[in-house]
């Protein structure tokens, strides 16, 4: 419950800012590092 889609880590790599996330859900841990990798593309 603490990552969860990623939306704040995406936000953080547009505006170039270092970013930690914690999240105990493998299903939200998947989407929020596709989410993050695509960014942009």
């Amino acid at each position: 419950p603490f990552l969860g889609s990623g939306t704040t880590a995406v936000v953080a790599k547009a505006l170039d800012r270092n970013w930690v996330g914690i999240e105990k859900e493998k299903k939200y841990v998947d989407l929020a590092n596709n989410r993050i990798k695509n960014y942009g593309k």
